[in-house]
């Protein structure tokens, strides 16, 4: 069932582009971080145009389709079908939303292109290894972010002011564009407990030629934070479904 909710996921965003609208657009963010470092001098900086876009794609890709998942449910009546299927339903909603948040990760092919031929500049992945590492451990812990997320759009009659709102602040907390150093230093513990400070680390320093410092210790906090984020949303998840039953919100009982 497991298997069957990922290709049915992924059938249906080949004829739905709005499930990865966000993952085609931010992309473009790159053409402009990359001309405010062009501009200033610090073409030393690429990695952070390269690397920023591509997280908020993932990112944003993730916290929309949990929320449309939701609604969609919801909105043709088939909420109750998909809870009472043999496959937990958190974990129906995980499969769904890891297929197209790995999807998205085409982001960073597209930010690669505007910073190659658009500026010229060629960024060569030096560690491949800890590369695809941080690129599956990063969709991992999306999908299971969204998932808490997911549990919280089981409330709410209308998602979009939630899925417009709950991005940019991970993604300021977690120094994907500017490093955390520049911030208070009362916020380095809040963003070493975002996934994506040690994704965005990971990612930068695979691009680096000197080998990765610390790359274990980020690899594993990362995976860390990606189990622990799914199994919080799966608790949730199912609290909500059971919550929404007693409450005569559901059609199941």
């Amino acid at each position: 069932m497991f298997v069957a909710s990922l290709r049915a996921q992924f059938r249906m965003s080949r004829r739905d582009i709005g499930d990865l609208f966000m993952a085609i657009s931010h992309p473009v963010y790159a053409l402009i971080f990359m001309a405010i470092f062009v501009h200033v001098g610090r073409e030393d900086l690429a990695s952070y145009a390269l690397v920023a876009p591509m997280l908020m794609g993932v990112v944003g890709t993730a916290a929309f389709v949990a929320g449309e998942l939701v609604m969609r449910e919801r909105r043709d009546q088939t909420l109750e079908v998909s809870v009472i299927c043999p496959v937990p339903f958190p974990a129906v909603i995980f499969s769904r939303i890891l297929v197209i948040t790995a999807i998205s990760m085409v982001g960073i092919v597209e930010s690669w292109l505007i910073v190659r031929f658009g500026f010229g500049i060629d960024i060569a992945i030096h560690h491949p290894g800890t590369f695809a590492a941080a690129i599956l451990l990063t969709t991992i812990a999306s999908a299971g972010t969204a998932l808490i997320a997911a549990a919280v759009f089981c409330f709410a009659e209308e998602v979009r002011t939630f899925q417009n709102s709950i991005t940019f602040p991970l993604l300021l907390f977690s120094g994907v564009l500017v490093p955390v150093t520049a911030f208070p230093d009362w916020l380095e513990p809040i963003s070493r407990a975002v996934y994506l400070y040690w994704s965005a680390d990971l990612l930068r320093a695979s691009m680096q030629p000197e080998i990765p410092q610390g790359a274990n210790l980020a690899l594993a906090a990362l995976a860390g934070l990606g189990i622990g984020s799914t199994l919080l949303g799966a608790v949730l998840l199912r609290r909500m479904i059971g919550y929404l039953r007693r409450e005569g919100r559901l059609g199941v009982f």
